[in-house]
This record gives structure tokens, sequence and C-alpha cells, in this order.
């Protein structure tokens, strides 16, 4: 907390916000929305540091299929948003062999739109999406860029195939 408090005392004209699995403890984990029930202390870690930093959003995965549904994720993020006291967004993710994700189908963004909640949208999830499937919703995607619940898009480059973080300039 202390140290997000000093990066917005010296940097005042930047707004600052945190993402998903940001490291504030001494041991890096992974916590996303599907964590909520059994990780609120480090929920209340996150959200001071947020506070701190004046942040006005708070953006996680939805996570693991094995750990919640969608619905109680898209139920868990209302409480998460009470404690942060800002919008709190959930980012979608895309298909596995597995079918290891949370929010990883058309239905399942569709309802995520149709939720009324906070959300980020990563383009290149959508892309591993549209590859998978062989198929783009196109309308649907337009109303998710659209909608003022969106908080944050996020852009990079893939195969197709998994999450690589490539740069826009990769050619397919």
């Amino acid at each position: 907390v202390e140290m997000a408090a000093n990066l917005r005392r010296d940097y005042p004209d930047v707004e600052w916000r945190c993402h998903a699995n940001v490291h504030i403890e001494e041991q890096a984990r992974i916590v996303d929305i599907c964590d909520w029930p059994h990780e609120k202390a480090w929920f209340r870690q996150m959200a001071q540091v947020s506070n701190a930093l004046h942040a006005p959003a708070y953006t996680a995965h939805a996570g693991k299929r094995a750990k919640a549904t969608v619905s109680d994720v898209l139920h868990d993020v209302l409480d998460i948003e009470q404690l942060f006291g800002v919008p709190v967004g959930i980012e979608g993710h895309y298909p596995t062999a597995n079918d290891t994700w949370l929010i990883s189908t058309w239905q399942e963004y569709r309802l995520l739109l149709e939720s009324g909640v906070h959300y980020a949208l990563d383009l290149s999830h959508l892309n591993i999406l549209a590859m998978q499937t062989r198929y783009i919703e196109w309308h649907l995607v337009h109303e998710l860029l659209a909608s003022p619940r969106c908080l944050e898009i996020h852009v990079s480059d893939n195969y197709g195939l998994s999450d690589q973080h490539l740069p826009l300039q990769f050619e397919h």
C-alpha cells in the first residue's frame, strides 16, 4: 500500500489502475474472480492498493471453470465491486481443449454483456475464440465494444491457439 501511495504522490497526473494477478505478497499468486469465496483477504489487500492509487476501476480474469460457474462470477464480481468502491470488471477467456476457462464461448460472452456487470474485453481472447470456432459473432463483438460497461479493451496478437501477447505487427 505504501508503494502505491508513493506512486500516486510521485506521479499525480497518471491514472493508475490494477489488472488481474498483481503481486501484492512475497509469493506471486494467481487470484481470479472465481476465487472470491476463498480469497477475500487477498481481495481486501488488493482493494487497499487500488484505493491508494485512486484507481477508477479494477479488472480481473473470470478464472477456472472447475472453481465456479459463470453465474457465480457474475454475482461475486458485484460483492468485489462493493469492497473496492469502484467498478470491478470481469475479463473473459478463450476455449481450451479441456474447457478450462469461464467465459470462453460466444454464448458466455453474450451472458456477460447481458448481465449488466462491468468487464474488460481482450480482443486477442476473442481472436482465439474465433479461430477455434471458425466463426465471429460480429454483432456481439460490436455490442461488447460499445457498451458503457466495458472498462478496458486489451489488444495483442496470437496464432489463435493460446494467449501469446504478441506484438500487433505479427502476420498470420
